[in-house]
């Protein structure tokens, strides 16, 4: 841990058979450019903190497997993520890195509180395995982010979506629609969610777009405000 932090004479690494970086090692070493790391699998917290990353791609992370809490965590020059081997993003991983585009996980199953919060300039995110979300707010804020989808998500996330400008959504497994998904996202229109059972509190919560619903799997609406503020919406299809 702390290995090289704050290290700011720094600007070349070669480290071709290291597997894991522990926490705080290059965090804020602002001049750390060019670096390669074949082998590695795993990135613990705040591990590139503050580093002007130039690439966020299968060049440099080959083999990474886990991106822990808070790692690139305000690396703001890398403008896509392409990582074809992470399986886990811990809490804010990529929180605050706004230079970021476009999103590619294809075998990440597991994202955390805040994960890739306030990335202001993401469009679309991939994210086809991606299972569960451990925590609130994991793309919360992304105004600009329009494309997503989440074919194997078995729960959303609380707040996943506020304040973002995604206007439609298929969720065709997920079945539990968490507190405040939609909240404040005044963007969405319709939202594909057959298997749904269970849509907690707020979870709709001003989403002043949307004009219609259908749960037709829903037994619970758990706690007030779930479909609140809904100016436009003038359907709901729930079982009898």
């Amino acid at each position: 841990d702390y290995t090289f932090a704050e290290n700011t004479a720094l600007t070349t690494l070669s480290m071709p058979t290291l597997k894991k970086i522990g926490k705080y090692t290059f965090q804020n070493c602002k001049n750390l450019k060019n670096f390669t790391f074949p082998a590695l699998e795993e990135v613990n917290d705040y591990a590139f903190s503050g580093v002007p990353m130039p690439k966020m791609d299968a060049t440099v992370f080959p083999a990474m497997k886990t991106v822990g809490n808070n790692a690139f965590y305000d690396s703001d020059n890398f403008t896509s993520v392409d990582l074809p081997e992470v399986i886990t993003v811990g809490n804010y991983g990529f929180f605050r890195c706004n230079g970021i585009q476009t999103v590619n996980l294809p075998k990440c199953t597991s994202i955390g509180t805040s994960a890739l919060d306030q990335c202001y300039n993401i469009t679309s995110i991939n994210v086809p395995a991606l299972m569960q979300i451990t925590g609130p707010y994991a793309f919360a804020g992304n105004s600009k982010m329009t494309n997503i989808n989440f074919p194997s998500l078995e729960s959303t996330g609380e707040q996943m979506l506020n304040s973002t400008g995604v206007t439609s959504l298929s969720l065709p497994v997920c079945k539990t629609i968490k507190c405040g998904t939609f909240f404040k996202n005044d963007k969405i229109i319709s939202v594909d969610m057959p298997e749904v059972t269970t849509v907690e509190e707020s979870a709709f919560d001003n989403a002043t777009a949307i004009t219609s619903i259908s749960l037709p799997k829903c037994t619970t609406l758990s706690g007030p405000y779930v479909f609140a503020a809904m100016n436009k919406l003038t359907s709901i299809d729930l079982p009898v």
